[in-house]
């Protein structure tokens, strides 16, 4: 199972960030994702990172402490994380970047 979430938001150079707004729907999908790997089938939380200035990524907790406290415990539950920067260009979107999590 894999949810897919577009970063577009940042406050600082260099850092992507999610949510950029409070999202109870996406902790939900957090949660429903700790209980397919509790049922022992693989979760992914995919970040698509839509800025070219970014080298890592983060939660956001300063704008949604719960997504980003539910966001951890979803890792340390087994969920697997991934940020990848998208390179945009007239031809297509290309993922191209791995980006750091910074949790």
């Amino acid at each position: 199972y894999v949810e897919i979430k577009n970063v577009t938001a940042s406050s600082e150079q260099g850092v992507a960030m999610f949510p950029d707004a409070v999202t109870k729907r996406g902790t939900k999908h957090l949660r429903e994702l700790i209980e397919v790997v509790k049922q022992g089938r693989r979760g992914i939380i995919f970040f698509c990172i839509q800025r070219t200035d970014a080298e890592f990524f983060r939660p956001a907790k300063e704008i949604d402490p719960e997504y980003s406290d539910t966001l951890k415990r979803a890792i340390k539950s087994g969920v697997e994380a991934l940020a990848y920067r998208a390179e945009i260009t007239p031809d297509g979107v290309e993922l191209k970047y791995s980006v750091l999590l910074r949790l």
